[in-house]
């Protein structure tokens, strides 16, 4: 198995706990984002849209990280898969959701205030100040969505947990206001705790180091 990645970005982070949890450890080829390296031809062969994560596993090659996700939990038979029909159907709609609304109105706080700096660039906190109010409207989805359950789906673990939650990784770091919602802070919080969660924060603080 190989995967073509680089580490903080919250696609990346997706892909890295739950091969943390399955306690798979593929080869790792990185490709520089502020280098350009995802326009290469090479790395265009393999996806042709030049976004990471990518993963080869035998003869299959995936891109698109909540596919990736979904791919590795049910090849490698994760306890974090859905456990029926209807599970998977409500996996499947926080998977969308993740993409199309979340991470648009999320993952900029880690990218401006945790990659850039990293890169010896400057954070651009006008464009983060105008991601308020739409960081307002999705976070407060989540919180009631967890005022009644634990996790997303359920009171287990799944996939759409990993794949929300990516993008708060570096919640302190970047100064996500997340304690403004209780349920959220407390479901992120029970993540944290887990130990494939801790495993890849390790390696992405000795990344950054």
């Amino acid at each position: 198995m190989e995967l073509f990645t680089y580490p903080l970005t919250c696609n990346a982070i997706k892909v890295s706990l739950i091969l943390a949890e399955l306690q798979i450890e593929p080869e790792l080829t990185l490709i520089t984002l502020n280098k350009g390296e995802q326009k290469r031809a090479e790395f265009l062969s393999l996806n042709p849209n030049g976004t990471i994560p990518v993963l080869k596993d035998q003869d299959k090659v995936l891109w698109e990280s909540n596919a990736i996700l979904f791919y590795l939990a049910k090849a490698y038979n994760s306890p974090l898969s859905a456990k029926n029909f209807l599970e998977e159907v409500e996996v499947m709609r926080w998977l969308n959701w993740q993409a199309s609304e979340w991470s648009a109105a999320s993952s900029g706080f880690a990218h401006h205030r945790v990659m850039r700096p990293f890169w010896g660039l400057a954070s651009d906190e006008e464009r983060l100040a105008a991601l308020d109010n739409s960081f307002k409207k999705y976070a407060a989805i989540l919180d009631q969505q967890l005022s009644w359950q634990d996790f997303l789906i359920s009171d287990d673990i799944s996939i759409a947990d990993i794949s929300v939650a990516s993008t708060l990784m570096f919640w302190r770091e970047a100064e996500i206001p997340i304690e403004d919602y209780s349920n959220l802070h407390e479901w992120l919080q029970r993540l944290e705790n887990q130990s494939w969660w801790l495993d890849t924060k390790e390696n992405l603080n000795n990344f950054l180091t």
